[in-house]
């Protein structure tokens, strides 16, 4: 990027800088003859046997920032009889603009642009076979970041930290408010060294990245969102360990980067040295061994750490404490998680609704399920806010954790608020996870799982496939599973009375394993984060699952459930047909006495030819456990029959 055909000024990025790019308008150079006449010294026509230097993108300006990553241009080079053509290419001054030619690909030479320095340059193309066949660009090279000058009077009502405060976090997100809501603009963000005026971090407004967990070890690489504007308030989230303790730094934010609004009554002109923003990290942290740990909101000095991600941190490396616990306060904490390698750790919320974990993340911002890597990753981290891997007995007590992100017809929509990730192939190894008392939110694949995963009294919202994975068992007890209304259909969608629905389960089960069963849960409705209701009745369009091809086994039971009306009649969304298509005690479409929501026995008529209705003693058959009782329901005899496999016999 950085060249093109546009006569406007645009904004563009080179490898996470974006800078205002005045880009002028020419005529598409695919051809001899589609050349720059006012900046060529030879004419060479469209006439057979003419030679041909062209430049894509076509344009005669360049315009970058200085120390910005590089941009490259494809230059074609032919001669007269349509054979490779050499060519030379030089910058003067060179220590404005660096160039570099790539390695050919037939008659195509890339070649890198690196702005260097402020200044102007000439870089100019000539052909090896017609030394009068040239393109030039000019290249405009603005500086990096010009300290402001501009003062405000900052206190603690505009800024966090507070100016000259001594008791920063080294996890904390930085916070400016407006006397108004501003406006984004362009221009990095910096956070400077106090004491020599080193440059410690630079925040883009938009296309970022950050690593989260430990160096050394698995990663998890991230597209970020490290810029929120909630009305008046700027939320501003550093890279991940760049803050250090013990350490005073200040903030530079240019004049550019927030638009059309005033601070502390002033004319927003930038904020830097001048400006007083500055603070210091606290001198220590916890100290090493503690068994647990506090978490709680960015204006408490008396906890551990402000962010889960550190605490997290901690405990992957104080990994010979025993059965640790991170204890959270209540607040909202937006940022994504990565846990790896770490076993019987807890985190325990203080309330279920008070701790709200969560982050707007999706296919279309980090695409795929995820993994962590052990080279340092930039992305492949995955689409959910929790990713866990290759851990052991996590549990996850009495708090919510949402993935923010609202479907539409024009982006990707995958977005778990969990992936719970067990390495092992083996059943009698699968990683375990427990979630006690807390909510997973989110519109779509709420909860992708692996392993063996056991809810109890819990609450899932989704609406399309919202729990999945290749799983070897999950157990749902007690537990609400929340139907969505979809914010990428209107709520007078043609067909859909009063907007739709979506499948609550895609198994995609080892053959052989019990798969996903649900005991004991309400299966219930909500509107949408868009306000789209859920169809009902007649018009309803949600089912228990659905099957997707491939080598797995649809293995789902659903034991003395109670359904509201968003259920259709058939139950199962038999479009792809499951496996196994003829349902047995222990594989394939089951339910067991399912009830309507007020408790009343449901009607199977109409239900799909690929589902089965069980009977007591098919459900004792199939090692399901003894949930076809109604009193001293469940018991932990029950959860030891359903995890047998690998002898696990969880307890509330």
């Amino acid at each position: 990027m950085g060249l093109g055909d546009y006569r406007m000024n645009v904004s563009v990025r080179w490898s996470g800088v974006w800078v205002a790019a005045a880009l002028v308008a020419v005529v598409g150079m695919t051809g001899c003859g589609n050349y720059l006449p006012w900046n060529d010294t030879h004419s060479s026509g469209a006439a057979t046997g003419s030679p041909v230097l062209t430049l894509s993108p076509s344009a005669t300006t360049y315009t970058a920032v200085a120390g910005a990553d590089a941009t490259t241009v494809q230059v074609t080079a032919t001669k007269a009889d349509g054979s490779a053509d050499d060519f030379t290419v030089v910058s003067s001054p060179s220590d404005v603009v660096q160039v570099s030619k790539g390695s050919p690909s037939g008659t195509t030479t890339p070649v890198t642009l690196t702005p260097l320095v402020d200044g102007t340059a000439i870089i100019t193309f000539t052909s090896g076979s017609d030394a009068s066949l040239v393109r030039t660009l000019v290249a405009t090279i603005s500086p990096d970041y010009t300290d402001p000058t501009a003062t405000y009077g900052l206190s603690s009502a505009q800024v966090f930290p507070a100016p000259a405060a001594t008791t920063a976090y080294e996890d904390d997100r930085l916070t400016l408010t407006f006397d108004s809501t501003p406006t984004l603009g362009h221009g990095a963000i910096r956070i400077f060294l106090a004491s020599d005026d080193t440059l410690v971090d630079r925040i883009e407004l938009s296309g970022e990245s950050d690593t989260l967990g430990l160096a050394g070890s698995q990663q998890r690489g991230v597209a970020t969102s490290p810029i929120v504007i909630n009305g008046n308030t700027v939320t501003l989230t550093p890279h991940s360990g760049k803050l250090v303790l013990g350490t005073q730094y200040y903030v530079g934010i240019p004049a550019t980067t927030f638009t059309g609004a005033t601070l502390n009554s002033r004319t927003f002109a930038g904020i830097g040295k001048a400006a007083g923003w500055t603070f210091t990290v606290r001198s220590s942290g916890p100290a090493t061994g503690l068994s647990s740990l506090t978490v709680g909101p960015s204006n408490d000095t008396t906890v551990d750490f402000h962010t889960l991600q550190r605490a997290l941190d901690y405990y992957m490396v104080n990994a010979s404490v025993s059965n640790p616990v991170i204890n959270l306060k209540n607040g909202t904490y937006r940022e994504l998680l990565y846990l790896y390698n770490r076993t019987n750790l807890t985190i325990m919320g203080e309330s279920r609704a008070g701790v709200i974990l969560e982050y707007d993340n999706s296919e279309g911002l980090n695409a795929g399920s995820g993994s962590g890597s052990p080279n340092t990753p930039t992305f492949g981290g995955g689409r959910a806010v929790f990713l866990v891997e290759n851990s052991d007995l996590l549990t996850l007590d009495t708090l919510t954790l949402k993935n923010t992100h609202i479907r539409s017809g024009s982006s990707s929509n995958s977005a778990e608020a969990l992936f719970f990730r067990s390495s092992t192939s083996s059943s009698s190894s699968g990683h375990r996870l427990v979630a006690r008392n807390a909510n997973f939110y989110s519109e779509q694949n709420t909860l992708q799982l692996q392993g063996y995963t056991w809810f109890y009294n819990t609450k899932v919202s989704g609406n399309v496939d919202a729990i999945w994975g290749n799983n070897y068992v999950s157990l749902f007890e007690l537990s609400t599973l929340e139907t969505l209304g979809d914010s990428a259909h209107p709520a007078t969608v043609s067909g859909y009375a009063d907007g739709t629905g979506g499948s609550l389960v895609q198994p995609r089960t080892y053959p052989g394993s019990k798969g996903f069963v649900f005991a004991g849960c309400s299966l219930t409705r909500a509107d949408g984060p868009s306000g789209v209701h859920v169809a009902i009745d007649s018009h309803a369009s949600s089912y228990l699952a659905r099957a997707a091809a491939g080598t797995w086994e649809d293995n789902v039971a659903f034991l003395n459930c109670k359904m509201d009306t968003h259920i259709t009649a058939a139950g199962w969304d038999s479009t792809v047909a499951p496996s196994p298509s003829s349902p047995t005690a222990s594989a394939g479409w089951r339910e067991y006495n399912s009830m309507s929501i007020s408790g009343d026995t449901l009607g199977m008529t109409g239900r799909s030819s690929f589902s089965k209705v069980l009977t007591a003693a098919e459900v004792s058959s199939a090692a399901l456990g003894d949930y076809t009782q109604t009193t001293s329901y469940p018991s932990n005899s029950e959860r030891a029959t359903i995890f047998s496999a690998i002898g696990w016999a969880p307890v509330p």
